[in-house]
């Protein structure tokens, strides 16, 4: 495992379950719970909650490391590169919608997919609204955390309606 893998891992571990407030707007939206739990490819990859600082340069902190700012709960979703290593943490606040990465690594969740082999050459990859949309189909597809850097991953995808 890289430096950076084992810093990301390290740092999500120190997350807790969400709580019962946050499961229930998760069902609300249709988010099954193993979609909490695996990543598309059935890979152990918890959604875990924190308390984070989100900052204007379009990263977080984790609030126990931060020097100021408001501190608030996220819910932070380990993000895999093209290789399907780890990567970097995504903060996602659900009730404001808010989306970002912790080292700006991560410009889409989901981005390990988008070199996966497809039996069906119009089989693209799914780029979905939101995080509700790509949990509820349980992290298939690719969901935008960073649109500046999310261009070069357009080759082999389509919206969703």
């Amino acid at each position: 495992m890289s430096a950076i893998a084992s810093s990301v891992a390290a740092e999500h571990r120190q997350g807790s379950a969400p709580d019962a407030a946050t499961f229930a707007l998760l069902r609300e939206r249709g988010v099954p719970l193993p979609a909490l739990v695996r990543s598309a490819a059935g890979a152990l990859d918890p959604v875990v909650s924190d308390t984070v600082v989100f900052l204007d340069g379009g990263t977080f902190e984790f609030a126990r490391h931060a020097r100021g700012g408001e501190a608030e709960r996220a819910l932070l979703i380990p993000a895999r590169d093209t290789l399907d290593d780890l990567s970097d943490i995504v903060a996602w606040s659900p009730e404001t919608g808010r989306i970002t990465s912790w080292l700006g690594r991560a410009r889409l969740l989901g981005e390990e997919q988008l070199a996966g082999f497809r039996l069906d050459d119009d089989a693209a990859l799914t780029v979905h609204a939101d995080l509700f949309a790509w949990l509820a189909d349980m992290r298939r597809g690719v969901v935008v955390v960073d649109p500046r850097r999310a261009g070069p991953g357009r080759c082999c995808a389509k919206r969703a309606r």
